[in-house]
Order: structure tokens, then C-alpha cells, then sequence
């Protein structure tokens, strides 16, 4: 199961790497902003000669226009604002001036700036919060600017008075050119397919009620969405709703871990910790629409990204532990252009790729019977605690011939007090929410020390914006003791690494019979995502295990009961959430009862109980 805290908000529970503090972690620094996609752009009888010099001209016009806007950020910040090293920089900007804004985010980082805060505006959010008399919370905002004021931050604001295309002497086609360069089109009959239904979503996966506020966090091509869901949610009575989006290519959070100065990647500033802290104490509900690029931070230095991550966890880790349990999440299946390319590497062209994820959606997502099929896999999690194990056997059919040893034999011994669960769980207050849609495991949190043999993935994970094959892991009295990947293996080593609970397991789940895992094999390629290629097969997850797996945990309000029955648990504890596939129709899953009587669960891709 995605664990929350990896989602950050929303990182995939690695979708938010933390959902929880998604709305900071996504996109560094950055609020939310908005660029009106088109819903149809098809154009008829133009002649081919005629297409091909137009586009030569928007070519020339868009390298012009960028040439331009990189002159006039150096001579913004070295001339105008005369930035300092270390000196904090402030940006605030209407919604057209994203490229701008991202330039002189790279050029500050490369003269060695402090932190550069982007404020970018979403009107529409702004409006609909405002029509229906909501506020959103600005208290962190407060403690950003006073932070801010008081490093003596540099400060920028574009807007129609101040536009930078004018002041870097754009012409109106240049401008076009740049601001259009990544956009991105859908037509609107695969637009109609990918439509989201609100009162699905908010009411029947998240149970959104009355006065409680919305976080929502998605890519840029979500926004037809994301605004549907915003108006439904206040529609209804919900409290205020705040939308993150991450840009196309992310290049806010590239630029920030590429060039920022290696102090920034290890420091979390006050307001960040605050923001996220708020949105809890406020019983924020979160819904994260996954449809990220899987590849977003391939190509750069590993150790930046690693030093990143790993402090943004464990900064939120305290925070998240604080709130347990106490809001409801959904992590959402929602895919893009982006997520789309990786997912269907036989289909080239990005609209065509996302037409068949969108031909795909209704399947994977079991449209129409998902009640039946959570009520079924509430079933099979019952008869599963029913067998009264005492340890999960996973190992390969058959023998790998070039070590004449099974790629995978593996014992995870089960908690003393941890039950199986599967899709609904129910917060501290009783509301009760779907946290992965789709869904097709039951889970647990195992005994942290009574892991051991050798597991191999049986899919590549999606890690940190790269795509990571062949991992194998070795454990000992429940620690990973040695792990390998045939592709970029120090990218996992390293997320082992995090805090002394990373290297152990947090979670098991069961799935067999799933239909993502028949797309999967129709189309030829698995999907790189987590929510979905965790629940076409069976998967473990290295770091923190679920305290709601255990009965009568969420009733209690001492903080020292709490730990005193997860520590008799023996479940895991860690900054980091992190599932891997080890599942298929190679891979036999066995029973290991109390009495010592063993029994076969999954063969042959098969629930067989």
C-alpha cells in the first residue's frame, strides 16, 4: 500500500515522497499557479509546406524569445535587484510568467543565492474559495515573509504593469511562443474519457465533510479536473481548498536540487514545517491525482536528490507521527501525457500513448463494481487473519539456471498484534476513507525483526524521479544486509540509508488476480508508477509499517499507551515508505501457521484459499 507520507503531498504510501507535506515538497517553495489548457486543437486542410514554415517560425521565435528572457534575468539580478551570495530571492507572479520565473530561479541558484521563494497566484482557486466564503489558511505565509524580511531577501513581482516579456523586449509572438511552449493539448474526446466524476471522488473515495478543508495536489494537465473537484467540494460545504500543481518537466524542483547550494537540500525552513502542521491540526483532507513523470529527476546527481528527500522525510516524520491516522487521503489513478510515455513505451506520440491510458482507466480502475470489489477484498482480508499465521513464505516457482538458487525465497514473520487489512480504513474520529484508488491488496505491518532470505523485484520501481530495475535484497533478523539493482542501484542503497528502520519491512500485501496486471501484460509494459504496479502484484515496502493495522490502536488518546503497543507490535518505524513488486505467476506465496501447518494462498497468480 502507497503510504501517505510518500506521497508528500502529495512521494506514491510513497505518492505524496510525503502526500502529507506534498503542497511544500512537489514543487520547492512553490504555490499554486494556473495555465488554461485548450480542449481541441485539431486543424484541417492546411497544406504540409505551410505547416512546415509555420512551425519553423515558432521555432525561431521561441529560441528568440528565450534568448531574450536569459538576458534579462542576468541583468535582473546582477544590475536591478544586485543579488548577494546567500541572499534569499522572492518571486511573485501572475500565472503566464512561469518561464520567466523558472530562468530566474536557475540563474540565482547558479550565483549562488539563498532560498528562492515562488509565489505564483491561481485565480480560479482564488475565486471559487472566495464565492463560497472560504479562507484560506495564510499563517504560514506570515512566518514566510517575516523569515524573509529578516535574511534580507531580494524581491520580484510580474504582473500586466510589470510584465518581463516587455521589459526583456519580446515581441507578441516571442511571448506567445514561450508561454505556449508547454502547454499541452488534449483533444476533447480523450479530455471527456479522463473526466472525473466529483461526487465519486470526494464523497465516495475521500467522504469529505462538511467544513473540513481540501488540499489537492496534481499535474498541470489535471486542471479541468482539479477545478471540477475544487467547485463540488465547496459546493457541498467543504472548508477552504488549496491546490498544488507541478509544471510540466517539474523543472522548479530540478532546478532546485541541481543548483541550489548543498546547505538549502539539508535545511527545511520554519514556514514549511508550519504550513504542513496546520493543514493537520486542521484535519485537512488530501487527494493527490498520480499521474507524475516517473523520470522527472533522471540525470541528476543522485547524492543531491538523496540528501533532499531523505531531509524532507524525516523533517515531516515528527509531524506525520504527531497525526496518525487522524485525516482521510486518497491517492488517485489520473493519468497524463507524461505518465503515459513511460507507461506505454510501444505508442511514440504522448496524445495517442494517453488515449490508451485513458482506454485503459475504466478497467484498471474496475468502473462500475469497485463497491463489490472492496466488499470482496474486505472478505478475503478476514479470511486471511483467519488462518491464524505466523509467517508469509514467498518463493519462486521455478530455479534461476545461471545460480541455480530461487531469485526469490523469502520469510517475513508476521506481528504478534497486526491484522490484514484491506482497501477502507477509518480515521481516529470514525470517517472513513479508500486511500489507494485503484486498490487490489490486502496489507500488514509484519514483526520488524523476523525477516529473512533473498527477495528479487519483480517489476522496476519508480524512485526519486528515476526508474530502478533488478533490485535484490538479502535480509537478516529482518534487516536488508546487502541489496543490488542492475539499473541504478546506488539510488536504493542510498534510501536504505535513510534512518535505521529504512533497511527493514514495514509492509506486506497480498494481490493475485489483478486487472492492472492484465493491462500490463496486454500493452507490454508495466506502468512505473507505484499505486498501479504495486497492486497488479504482490509487494513488500521497505520503512514505516501502518499503526492501523493494528486493532484498538486508533482508540487510544495516551501518547505512551500508543508506544507501548507499537513497540509490542514490533512494527517499524521510519522517515521512509518505499513498495516493491515481488509478485507473479512465478512467484508462490505460502502460509506458515501457528501450529506449524503450512498452506498455499497464491499460485500461479490465484488466490487458491
Amino acid at each position: 500500500m502507497i503510504n501517505s507520507l510518500n506521497l508528500s503531498i502529495l512521494n506514491k504510501r510513497n505518492v505524496y515522497n510525503n502526500f502529507n507535506n506534498s503542497q511544500t515538497n512537489r514543487s520547492n517553495n512553490q504555490t499554486p499557479c494556473l495555465h488554461t489548457l485548450k480542449s481541441d486543437t485539431i486543424s484541417f486542410g492546411r497544406n504540409k509546406s505551410v505547416m512546415d514554415t509555420q512551425a519553423i517560425k515558432e521555432k525561431e521565435q521561441l529560441a528568440s524569445g528565450k534568448a531574450k528572457l536569459q538576458a534579462y534575468a542576468t541583468d535582473l539580478l546582477k544590475n536591478e535587484l544586485q543579488l548577494q551570495p546567500d541572499q534569499p530571492l522572492k518571486i511573485t507572479a501572475d500565472k503566464n510568467y512561469l518561464p520567466v520565473i523558472e530562468i530566474l530561479q536557475e540563474q540565482a541558484y547558479k550565483m549562488g543565492s539563498g532560498r528562492v521563494v515562488i509565489d505564483i497566484k491561481d485565480p480560479i482557486i482564488d475565486k471559487l474559495n472566495e464565492k463560497y466564503g472560504q479562507t484560506p489558511d495564510t499563517e504560514w505565509k506570515e512566518i514566510r515573509d517575516k523569515e524573509l524580511e529578516e535574511n534580507n531577501a531580494a524581491s520580484v513581482e510580474f504582473n500586466k504593469e510589470n510584465s518581463p516579456y516587455k521589459a526583456a523586449g519580446l515581441t507578441d509572438l516571442e511571448a506567445k511562443a514561450v508561454v505556449n511552449e508547454n502547454k499541452i493539448n488534449i483533444p476533447a474526446d480523450v479530455a471527456k474519457k479522463l473526466a472525473l466524476d466529483p461526487k465519486d471522488v470526494l464523497e465516495g473515495m475521500l467522504s469529505l465533510k462538511k467544513g473540513q478543508p481540501l488540499a489537492i495536489g496534481a499535474e498541470r494537465e489535471h486542471e479541468p479536473n482539479v477545478y471540477k473537484l475544487a467547485e463540488y467540494a465547496l459546493k457541498i460545504g467543504s472548508g477552504p481548498v488549496e491546490v498544488t500543481f507541478t509544471e510540466p518537466g517539474n523543472k522548479i524542483e530540478r532546478n532546485f536540487i541541481r543548483y541550489a547550494p548543498k546547505k538549502l537540500l539539508t535545511t527545511i525552513p520554519e514556514y514549511q514545517l508550519a504550513k504542513v502542521e496546520k493543514g493537520y491540526k486542521m484535519n485537512t483532507a488530501k487527494l493527490w491525482l498520480d499521474g507524475e513523470d516517473p523520470n522527472s529527476l533522471e540525470g541528476i546527481n543522485q547524492k543531491r536528490v538523496s540528501k533532499y528527500k531523505q531531509t524532507r522525510s524525516k523533517a515531516f516524520k515528527p509531524i506525520r507521527d504527531k497525526y496518525d491516522n487522524t485525516y482521510p487521503w486518497t491517492i488517485l489513478y489520473a493519468p497524463t501525457t507524461m505518465s503515459a510515455v513511460s507507461a506505454y513505451p510501444k505508442i511514440k506520440d504522448p496524445i495517442k500513448a494517453l488515449a490508451a491510458a485513458a482506454k485503459d482507466a475504466p478497467e484498471i480502475l474496475r468502473k462500475g463494481k469497485f463497491g463489490e470489489h472492496a466488499h470482496e477484498l474486505e472478505r478475503r482480508a478476514k479470511v486471511v487473519n483467519d488462518l491464524d499465521l505466523k509467517e508469509i513464505h514467498f518463493y519462486s516457482a521455478s530455479v534461476n539456471p545461471k545460480t541455480n538458487k530461487r531469485d526469490t525465497d523469502l520469510y517475513i514473520g508476521l506481528s504478534p498484534k497486526a491484522k490484514f487489512m484491506s482497501a477502507y480504513e477509518t480515521t481516529t474520529d470514525g470517517q472513513k476513507f479508500v486511500a489507494n484508488v485503484p486498490t487490489e491488496e490486502v496489507f500488514n505491518s509484519p514483526d520488524k525483526t523476523k525477516t529473512h532470505g533473498v527477495v528479487t523485484s519483480t517489476m522496476p520501481l519508480a524512485l526519486h524521479g528515476n526508474i530502478i530495475e533488478g533490485i535484490q535484497m538479502e535480509f537478516k533478523d529482518g534487516k536488508a544486509v546487502k541489496v543490488t539493482a542492475d539499473k541504478n542501484e546506488k539510488i536504493i542503497q542510498d534510501h536504505i540509508k535513510t534512518d535505521e528502520g529504512a533497511a527493514m519491512l514495514g509492509e506486506v500485501a497480498l494481490v493475485a488476480s489483478s486487472p492492472i496486471y492484465k493491462v500490463s501484460e496486454r500493452k507490454g509494459g508495466i506502468f512505473n508508477t507505484t499505486l498501479l504496479d504495486e497492486n497488479a502484484v504482490c509487494h513488500i515496502a521497505v520503512g514505516d509499517s501502518f499503526t492501523s493495522c493494528i486493532p484498538g490502536y486508533n482508540a487510544l488518546k495516551d501518547e505512551k499507551e500508543k508506544e507501548a503497543l507499537k513497540a509490542e507490535s514490533k512494527i517499524n518505524d521510519s522517515a521512509i515508505h518505499t513498495d516493491f513488486m515481488i509478485g507473479g505467476p512465478d512467484v508462490i506465496v505460502e502460509g506458515i501457521k501457528k501450529n506449524g501447518e503450512k498452506i498455499i494462498i497464491i499460485k500461479d497468480d490465484k488466490f487458491q484459499i
